[in-house]
């Protein structure tokens, strides 16, 4: 944890703003307070926390 990745911002609603990293290959939600984004908009984030769920549990 603590790495910095280069992400995708690939959502935007209520429940937050969703970014999807290249390698290794994930998406999550991104938290804080930031600036505006916007989908399709490139930029660099830290992973904080992990959690795995399979798609059975979703």
């Amino acid at each position: 944890m603590g790495q910095r990745f280069d992400a995708l911002v690939t959502g935007i609603g209520d429940g937050g703003t969703w970014v999807r990293i290249f390698e290794p290959s994930a998406e999550g939600r991104r938290t804080g307070d930031f600036p505006e984004l916007k989908v399709g908009q490139l930029l660099r984030v830290r992973g904080a926390t992990i959690r795995v769920s399979s798609p059975a549990s979703q």
